[in-house]
């Protein structure tokens, strides 16, 4: 019994150590796809429900929000249902419309401004909630983007060869976090 135990918990400290996004090259790009630097650094990428947490050494760690729906992300095949992504590149990929804390505190301070001359009774938190989002609608082209692209070694079935994090940014600048 004693073995068992030992051996599963070796197989999750492995599992475990395996799901953590850390990353070991960024580069940055500028609007027009040209390099403006490249930096080998540890960098790990938490991804819960709703944030993305980006730790990089040496750095304070940056929180990114997001929503799953259809407006603010889309999914682009799965680890069963490989799609080419571009150019003879296989895999999947998630993309994800991001905004900060500070987003989202510009979005309720412009919300609560319109509605502060109405009764309390016409003012209650899911409508509020509901009018940030739209305001977040109205923003999504100056938010920034993340994707999570995982490539596949083959085209017609699914074997893990690397995945690339980016953001882009509204002004085209790009930051590509890879494994090697």
């Amino acid at each position: 019994m004693k073995k068992v135990i030992l051996f599963l918990f070796v197989v999750m400290c492995v599992l475990c150590a395996n799901a953590q996004g850390i990353y070991t090259k960024v580069t940055k790009y500028d609007k027009f796809d040209d390099v403006v630097w490249t930096r080998q650094v540890k960098t790990l990428i938490t991804q819960t429900d709703t944030t993305f947490v980006i730790e990089t050494k040496g750095e304070k760690p940056t929180e990114y929000r997001y929503l799953d729906t259809i407006l603010f992300s889309s999914h682009e095949g799965r680890r069963d249902s490989i799609v080419n992504l571009v150019a003879d590149v296989y895999g999947f990929q998630d993309k994800y419309v991001v905004f900060t804390q500070s987003d989202i505190d510009e979005c309720v301070d412009k919300v609560m401004e319109e509605l502060k001359d109405l009764p309390d009774s016409l003012v209650y938190k899911a409508k509020i909630k509901m009018l940030v989002v739209m305001e977040l609608i109205g923003r999504m082209d100056k938010l920034p983007q993340i994707t999570i692209r995982y490539i596949s070694k083959y085209s017609f079935s699914y074997e893990y060869d690397t995945d690339l994090f980016w953001i882009r940014f509204p002004d085209g600048t790009r930051l590509i976090y890879k494994k090697d």
